[in-house]
């Protein structure tokens, strides 16, 4: 008999429930199962379950899966909705904190924001603390997305068949550079804020630098390097002026392009003080050292040239136009000269040489005013040739020195001569 009223029990309560809504706290629930707890309801819907409040202040609620171990208390997540945006919170003690909306790791608002580690994110996803992405590719719309290869490399896949390009901007929009590259990777470099290029690299054949979108220097793919020229002639190529400054096989030199008159140098100067100036150039292809002068005045210091040397070869110290090998306006100090010569007037000794005589010597000189083998004043002009003038004197030594032998000879013959008479007088006398 027992049996049978706890079957018929169980008929009829089964009856009841897929006949009616169900209420649990309630004597009017609203759906086939309707809970009241507190403030709040639980209660199916035509396609789930769902927990409602009626409040106009904040409130929070959630789906809480916990362990109700002493020992685990932290061992707690909720699945819940704060003021109407949706939060997850684990790792937080359902004694202190039913809810768990003070420890919440993510929520999402109701304008669709997601934050992890942040509770009022600012953008779609805001992440504090460190993104972690496994398949190593984060995409921007269906076609652009940035890759890691998980070893050296990073990639940036744009939606654009020839041109890629990152633009670097400030809080106020403002375009500070652009890393670009187009033409199928034939061109690559940095441009400017005003999108201008900076530097350009043109795949295998140059690259460029650039200020204010004018070219400063060029790099050729053989190496050569152009300053102030997009075409370098050699492995340094500066353009200065109206000149060129560029190596060449054996050195570094200096070149111009005019008919007229120029002046170029290497200049070494102090900038503490002007006058401090030395320089080592060419003037229209004659060499110069110039010193001590006023850079401010003058840029090639020409006009202060101390040392020349002509084209023909010939040096002036002193002197821009030297008229000899070496010409200096100025005296000379040097501890030894040599001075080449030729026929070196050893004849004089030799016995078939005329030795002009004392009294030839004395009318040459009384007509000309001068020694015989030797220019007047105004034929040497106050120049003398030093070689040749030494030599010249050289004779007149060796033909004083025998005119000298030979009247001491005379002069002995004639002390013997008189030593002579002497004694033939002194025998008289006795």
């Amino acid at each position: 008999m027992q049996k049978f009223i706890l079957i018929l029990l169980s008929q009829f309560i089964v009856c009841f429930v897929f006949a009616q809504n169900v209420g649990i706290g309630t004597t009017a629930p609203e759906h086939i199962l309707d809970v009241r707890t507190g403030a709040g309801k639980l209660k199916t819907f035509n396609t789930g379950i769902e927990y409602t409040v009626n409040t106009t202040g904040g409130w929070a609620r959630g789906f809480r899966l916990r362990n109700e171990h002493p020992a685990d208390s932290l061992q707690t997540t909720v699945f819940g909705s704060l003021g109407g945006n949706a939060y997850i919170a684990t790792g937080f003690d359902a004694s202190l904190n039913a809810t768990g909306y003070t420890s919440r790791r993510m929520v999402i608002l109701k304008n669709g924001r997601v934050g992890i580690g942040v509770n009022s994110p600012a953008q779609m996803l805001h992440v504090n603390g460190n993104l972690r992405v496994e398949n190593r590719s984060v995409y921007f719309g269906p076609d652009q997305r940035i890759y890691a290869d998980n070893a050296s490399a990073y990639y940036f896949d744009g939606n654009h068949s020839t041109v890629t390009q990152l633009i670097l901007r400030d809080k106020e929009n403002e375009i500070h550079g652009r890393l670009y590259g187009s033409g199928d990777g034939a061109r690559f470099g940095l441009l400017d804020g005003d999108a201008n290029w900076s530097y350009r690299a043109e795949k295998d054949l140059f690259t460029t630098f650039s200020i204010n979108n004018s070219e400063k220097m060029r790099i050729l793919a053989n190496g050569y390097v152009g300053i102030g020229t997009s075409a370098p002639e050699h492995t340094l190529h500066v353009r200065l002026g109206a000149g060129m400054l560029k190596t060449f096989s054996t050195g570094l030199g200096y070149e111009v392009n005019t008919a007229g008159g120029w002046a170029r140098g290497f200049r070494l100067s102090n900038r503490q003080d002007s006058t401090e100036t030395t320089i080592f150039g060419s003037l229209s292809g004659t060499a110069y050292i110039a010193t001590g002068y006023n850079i401010n005045q003058s840029a090639t210091g020409y006009q202060d040239r101390k040392l020349v040397i002509l084209p023909n070869g010939n040096v002036g110290i002193g002197s821009n136009n030297p008229n000899s090998k070496l010409a200096v306006n100025g005296n000379i100090r040097s501890r030894e000269v040599l001075v080449e010569t030729s026929n070196w007037p050893d004849y004089v000794f030799k016995a078939e040489y005329q030795l002009p005589t004392l009294q030839e010597e004395e009318v040459f000189i009384e007509e000309n005013g001068h020694l015989s083998g030797f220019e007047s004043e105004a034929e040497m002009e106050n120049t003398i040739t030093v070689g040749d003038v030494t030599k010249r004197q050289q004779e007149k030594i060796e033909q004083m020195m025998l005119h000298l032998i030979r009247m001491e000879k005379e002069i002995e013959t004639l002390k013997a001569e008189n030593e002579a008479f002497k004694l033939k007088f002194e025998a008289i006398e006795d």
